[in-house]
């Protein structure tokens, strides 16, 4: 077994609701594997601290190796108030942990509960990920002749250089909506050019093009990227997709080399 398929079992593994076959080969694994064993803590723990019954319920021991031997020779108890009581007290833990998965807040109070810190982990990324959307400057600005968002990420080119690839970009996607085989050919490099005619309807767009958002140049596996927002439509709505266009350098400009869509 795997340690997914031990943690799917350890709570059927504590109830001692495993056969003796099964509960052999989880034992095992625990004796085995550190992560498991931490994970059986975690689940035991939960069980005494959300379910005090009293004298009706008792946590197993501490884990060690000699205990789960014990565990998994015990016999599975007879049916009476006894067991009823860990029944009960179970039912009451499932609610519980129902709750928890509906209410946070509630998860943070009980650490060693696993919602508890999968939510943490992911308030952790999405604090990370704010952070990251805060250092972006977004503002409008004038380019090629055209007034757009502007996604300030850190360019890779300078100011003029910059500008020259962006518009060079947006030359290109001009002339894609067109219909101008021989203008994008030219603002393609040769390899482009190449598949341009031998596809041409892969690159040529009917209708307008309004340009909504642009990033500075990025820099990524030897090429520079742009990555372009706009509508189909002559008049700006909601529909937007994306281009990710890809720049080589070519003399004192750039030609394009590759167009990807996004959604």
């Amino acid at each position: 077994m795997n340690c997914r398929e031990i943690d799917e079992l350890l709570e059927s593994y504590i109830r001692d609701e495993l056969d003796d076959t099964t509960a052999s080969v989880v034992a095992d694994h625990l004796e085995g594997c550190a992560r498991c064993q931490a994970a059986y803590e975690d689940t035991r723990m939960l069980v005494g601290e959300l379910i005090d019954l009293g004298e009706a319920f008792q946590p197993t021991e501490a884990w060690r190796a000699p205990a789960i031997a014990q565990h998994v020779a015990r016999k599975r108890p007879v049916a009476g108030r006894g067991w009823v009581a860990v029944a009960a007290a179970f039912a009451v833990l499932s609610i519980v942990s129902a709750t928890l998965l509906t209410i946070p807040a509630l998860a943070r109070q009980v650490p060693v509960l696993p919602v508890a810190r999968a939510i943490a982990a992911l308030e952790r990324d999405a604090a990370a990920l704010t952070k990251q959307v805060e250092e972006l400057e977004t503002r409008l600005a004038e380019i090629g002749g055209e007034e757009l968002l502007l996604v300030e990420t850190e360019p890779a080119l300078d100011e003029v250089e910059n500008r020259a690839a962006q518009e060079h970009a947006m030359e290109f996607v001009r002339a894609m909506y067109t219909g101008d085989i021989g203008a994008l050919q030219a603002l393609a490099t040769d390899e482009l050019a190449a598949r341009i005619a031998a596809r041409p309807d892969d690159y040529l767009r009917s209708g307008g093009v309004v340009f909504a958002q642009i990033n500075n140049i990025s820099e990524m596996e030897g090429a520079y990227w742009v990555f372009i927002r706009m509508s189909d439509t002559v008049e700006f709505t909601d529909s937007q997709f994306q281009l990710n266009i890809s720049l080589k350098r070519s003399g004192d400009g750039f030609l394009v080399s590759a167009v990807e869509m996004d959604a």
